[in-house]
């Protein structure tokens, strides 16, 4: 049974990045993305007193901030611009 625990926390966390490539996925810095995690404007998992970011959530966070046109365009909300810094 612990052997399946452990693969599964494994498993897990192959699914959670730092700041620093959340900051790389968004195109930003990662002061950016601290400064956004401190203010609760990005989805974030603490663990201990770490952030670790899921790039399905950035993903779902930007789709939800953006303004669809016609095409494959997408602007980015004046939220998100403020946001992101």
């Amino acid at each position: 049974m612990a052997r399946f625990i452990k693969s599964n926390i494994n498993a897990a966390s192959e699914k959670l990045i730092t700041a620093k490539r959340a900051a790389a996925f968004l195109n930003v810095t990662p002061e950016t993305v601290r400064r956004c995690d401190r203010r609760n404007e990005i989805p974030f998992i603490r663990i201990g007193i770490r952030y670790r970011f899921k790039t399905e959530d950035l993903n779902e966070w930007i789709e939800e901030r953006c303004i669809s046109e016609p095409g494959p365009k997408m602007i980015m909300s004046r939220e998100v611009a403020r946001s992101i810094g």
